[in-house]
C-alpha cells in the first residue's frame, strides 16, 4: 500500500465577532483545485497550532487517494493563494506554492 502526502494546512483568522476573532484552517485541495475551509476555534481558542497533524476527511469529501493528512503551518495565509467566486468554494490561485 502506497502512502499518502500530508498537506500543509493554514490558519487564518476571520472578522471578529462578538469580541472573538474567528480561525479557518484552509487546506489546498489539488484534486479539487479549491481550498476546503474548516473551523478552527478562536485566536483566544484555536483548536489547532503549528505542527498539528489533523485527518483530512473533515476537509475534503473525495475518496481518501490523494492526501490523507493536513500539517497546520506556522507560516500564515497569503491571500494571493485564493480567489474567490460567488456561491462556490474559494479556488487555489497560480501563485500559491505547492509542496514537491
Amino acid at each position: 500500500m502506497t502512502k499518502l502526502p500530508t498537506v500543509p494546512g493554514y490558519l487564518r483568522p476571520g472578522q471578529p465577532q462578538g469580541g472573538r476573532t474567528p480561525l479557518a484552517l484552509l487546506v489546498p485541495c489539488r484534486p479539487c483545485g479549491v481550498w476546503h475551509r474548516h473551523g478552527a476555534g478562536t485566536m483566544d481558542g484555536p483548536y489547532y497550532k503549528p505542527g498539528d497533524l489533523t485527518h483530512r476527511v473533515a476537509h475534503c469529501p473525495r475518496p481518501v487517494d490523494s492526501y490523507e493528512w493536513v500539517r497546520v503551518q506556522a507560516e500564515p495565509f497569503d491571500p494571493r493563494w485564493m480567489r474567490n467566486r460567488r456561491r462556490a468554494f474559494s479556488v487555489i490561485t497560480e501563485a500559491y506554492p505547492w509542496p514537491a
